[in-house]
């Protein structure tokens, strides 16, 4: 019996994740709620994809949230040093 909907290759599900997550609404709807090293991943994803700029605003609209002791600059996106 074949499956109805066939699995797709690792890079082709990370491809589609990178296009959907590319949005900005969705940068600023999840971004904050997750976890920086959660951040920092979905910033990878598309980053790899070629979606740089989207990465730039994952990272700001999650940092824009973070707390003082938090890694990453609310002013920039970019982890304190």
């Amino acid at each position: 019996m074949t499956h109805p909907n066939p699995v797709p290759t690792l890079v082709d599900a990370a491809e589609r994740l990178a296009d959907l997550f590319r949005s900005t609404d969705t940068a600023y709807e999840v971004g904050p709620t997750l976890q920086c090293t959660e951040a920092d991943a979905v910033a990878d994803l598309l980053r790899a994809a070629g979606h740089t700029n989207s990465a730039d605003v994952w990272l700001h609209a999650h940092a824009a949230t973070d707390d003082e002791g938090d890694e990453h600059d609310p002013a920039t996106g970019r982890r304190k040093a």
